[in-house]
């Protein structure tokens, strides 16, 4: 029994290394409930920054980021200046298994097939749309 537990054990800290060393944006699924990620902040420690060099860092797009940080800059964060990074979503109710879009948050969530020594996961993109009237110019 003990044999067991010890690797139990080490099969969850093998999967906790696992998720810790997975790109941002990607998330095992949960057990129960369809919520993911967390929201957190961070502190701009490059003056060079802009709000879009973060956001593209931490898997977001320009409508998110823009939203959580109404009273930051865009060009000129500011070194020192403190970021919402709203990085927790809802999953999509339907099946979990290849792409799905949700177009009105503007993100896509890819549901990858796994082995079965592999933990389920999510990967999840801001995405853009284009608008009618505003085609692509030719060449």
């Amino acid at each position: 029994m003990g044999v067991l537990a010890g690797w139990l054990a080490l099969i969850g800290v093998a999967q906790a290394q696992e998720e810790n060393e997975w790109p941002r944006g990607h998330y095992p699924l949960p057990e129960e409930g369809n919520v993911i990620g967390d929201t957190y902040r961070i502190t701009v420690e490059d003056r060079e920054d802009t709000l879009l060099d973060i956001a593209r860092r931490h898997n977001l797009g320009y409508r998110e980021i823009v939203r959580a940080n109404p009273d930051v800059s865009i060009w000129i964060p500011g070194e020192g200046t403190e970021v919402t990074i709203p990085g927790r979503f809802i999953l999509p109710a339907g099946e979990r298994t290849g792409i799905v879009i949700n177009i009105a948050e503007l993100r896509l969530y890819y549901y990858p097939e796994v082995d079965d020594d592999e933990t389920p996961r999510v990967e999840t993109y801001p995405i853009g749309i284009g608008r009618e009237g505003f085609d692509t110019p030719s060449g």
